[in-house]
């Protein structure tokens, strides 16, 4: 069984190997580490959202690393670790005795693996939920287990770490209860009131400290729109709730249709346009039809049930409801897929005796039922495995987006953070870890061509071959140069042909704006109205040349005027 998932974790894991922290979320974080004690981490009023474990774990590491770039390397194999732990013990969790046991328990980790609430967080630094997932795993496994003396302190205390990376991790706690309730082999009325405790102290403390909240912190996603949180405040910030209820029911769909996705009916709108791509088909379809399922035989599952002879079947089921329950009400604040993480180990989980029992059933059922449940098979075992295969392109995209960003935005973030030492002063140690490429990248056109066409991966790997972003390139286009071939710098060319991501990228690689040939580069962003790209270089207090004349006739390659 673990050597039929071994491909795809071994993809998924290798993928984030060679994911680069992102600019952006990664230096800004460890910038905050710089002189700070690590008692501020446990402090719950700087803000709504509070996970001091998780900030713990990072000065930790920076502590104890003796460098930043060993830290990373840490913190990376410490997010694989969580990825390898959740799998292995999810398959160890399921024990497949035959065939069939293998076919359903393969599918459930394609569920597991497959589904948004898993494959968001491996976003990259942001591991917190993805610490929960093993850890709700390990709860679930000591509550079915024989009871020892040692199991409340020890579930009370994974609820803890959880709760201390990411307040998701609250979801256990009616996992616990369910557990008790309906007589899992592990869970004594001591556990759940420990839980329940422990959890009523900590939302006591949480709820004290909350008055410098803002009623929205993120984004928030209302049917076809994304409302910024200052919008939404205004919005709906006098009455709340109403919102929040609808960003709960989100989440909630979320996990049981993939759709919306935060908080937004993307796939829907899509639709109503005349778009609609075979992935979206195979998210929608699989996932209705997994919970449709799911319900049918967890129902069932609970009506054979009594008092004192709950199957844990049945408890499973109900602890997938509680789960995705509790993480459509943690997750009031706005919507995310991955905030269904925690919710997803205790669905996949319910997906394996569901499969095992329509396999079951189909071989015993009536002709036309059994035609049903084989065609509910096959669509789920095919689409399944394709979204799980889709989680290994989204890590690969994340790290292709995060190079991007690299080598594009490093200067400018230079610039803009030059009044922060210690932001440029990781920005600048992180660096050589977000240039190289995530994946090999074999330039397919020349230079100028890359510059032009604003393919910056290929043109940076071109630079980090040798070739110098200052020298003048030859380049020849219709509208550009009339058809005449010119010699002109990189950063013209890029000006000329409106392509703002290789100006950024040119930037970043070194190009000198007071490079002869680059004394026109504002004129001419000017003269072509390009706003981005003169925003770009007015933020690097670029003037305008005295000599610098209106634009000129349509007609007139707008280049040759700076080249002849």
């Amino acid at each position: 069984m673990l050597g039929a998932s071994l491909p795809l974790l071994l993809a998924i894991c290798f993928g984030l190997w060679r994911t680069p922290f992102p600019i952006g979320e990664a230096v800004a974080l460890l910038a905050d580490y710089v002189g700070v004690a690590p008692a501020t981490f446990f402090d719950p009023t700087t803000r709504s959202w509070y996970r001091p474990l998780y900030h713990l774990t990072w000065w930790s590491v920076l502590q104890g690393g003796g460098s930043l770039e060993t830290a990373l390397v840490w913190f990376m194999w410490l997010e694989i670790a969580a990825v390898v732990l959740l799998v292995v013990l999810f398959i160890r969790r399921l024990r497949p005795r035959s065939a069939a046991d293998a076919a359903a328990a393969i599918l459930a980790v394609a569920v597991l693996t497959g589904t948004p609430g898993f494959s968001d967080n491996l976003e990259v630094p942001l591991l917190m939920t993805l610490v929960g997932m093993p850890i709700a795993l390990i709860v679930w496994m000591l509550l079915e287990a024989e009871h020892r003396a040692w199991h409340p302190p020890l579930i009370v205390a994974l609820l803890l770490v959880a709760v201390g990376f990411k307040e998701q991790g609250l979801v256990i706690a009616p996992v616990v209860v369910v557990a008790w309730w309906m007589n899992a082999p592990g869970a004594r009325w001591t556990t759940a009131a420990a839980v329940v405790v422990t959890v009523a102290a900590y939302l006591t403390m949480r709820l004290a400290t909350s008055g410098s909240w803002r009623p929205f912190e993120q984004d928030v996603g209302l049917g076809f729109t994304m409302l910024s949180a200052g919008e939404a405040s205004d919005r709906f910030g006098a009455f709340p709730f109403w919102m929040y209820a609808y960003n709960a029911a989100a989440t909630i769909l979320n996990l049981l249709l993939s759709e919306p996705t935060d908080g937004r009916f993307t796939i829907t709108a899509r639709a109503l346009q005349g778009e609609l791509p075979v992935m979206d088909v195979t998210r929608l379809l699989s996932s209705a039809l997994l919970t449709v399922v799911i319900a049918w035989w967890g129902i069932g599952e609970v009506r054979r049930g009594t008092w004192k002879s709950w199957t844990a079947e049945g408890r499973v089921f109900a602890a997938a409801v509680v789960s995705v329950a509790a993480s459509g009400a943690l997750g009031f604040n706005y919507s995310r897929g991955r905030l269904g993480g925690m919710a997803v180990v205790f669905c996949a989980l319910a997906a394996y005796p569901t499969l095992r029992a329509v396999m079951a059933r189909a071989r015993t059922a009536s002709p036309p039922r059994r035609v049903a449940y084989a065609v509910a098979l096959v669509v789920l075992a095919i689409a399944w495995p394709v979204r799980a295969l889709g989680t290994v392109e989204d890590v690969r995209s994340r790290a292709a987006r995060n190079h991007r960003e690299w080598i594009t935005d490093l200067q400018e973030r230079r610039v803009d953070f030059a009044d922060y030492p210690a932001y440029v002063q990781v920005l600048n140690a992180m660096a050589a870890q977000g240039l190289r490429p995530a994946s090999t990248v074999t330039p397919s056109m020349s230079f100028a061509a890359a510059v032009a066409e604003g393919a910056v991966e290929e043109a940076y790997a071109l630079i980090q071959r040798g070739r110098d972003p200052n020298a003048p390139v030859s380049y020849r286009h219709p509208d550009v140069t009339g058809e005449r071939e010119v010699r002109v710098t990189p950063l013209m060319l890029a000006i000329a042909t409106g392509r703002d991501n290789s100006v950024s990228m040119l930037l970043s690689a070194g190009v000198r704006l007071d490079a002869p040939g680059n004394e026109g580069a504002l004129c001419l962003a000017t003269q072509l109205a390009h706003e981005d790209i003169i925003e770009i270089l007015m933020r690097y207090g670029v003037p305008m040349p005295a000599a610098c004349t209106a634009a000129p006739p349509a007609t007139t390659p707008p280049l040759l005027a700076f080249v002849d």
